[in-house]
């Protein structure tokens, strides 16, 4: 299959997985299924990759689509 994700109002994409101990305490993920999990998420991270800063009361919107298709 094919995955592809694909993000609006992001300029970077963060990959990440929780590893075995953090995993144990997440409700969505199992002690036992740290190592067939993958997090997938938009980020808007600046042109130094040091994050935006949101002052209160302002507002920043990321969507994500993902989409799966047979190869």
């Amino acid at each position: 299959r094919v995955i592809t994700v694909a993000a609006e109002g992001a300029d970077s994409t963060v990959v990440w997985n929780p590893g075995k101990e953090t995993a144990v305490g997440m409700k969505d993920v199992g002690g036992g299924e740290w190592s067939r999990f993958l997090c997938v998420e938009p980020a808007l991270l600046g042109e130094d990759l040091a994050g935006v800063e949101v002052a209160p009361g302002d507002a920043r919107s990321l969507l994500m689509t993902v989409t799966v298709r047979r190869a």
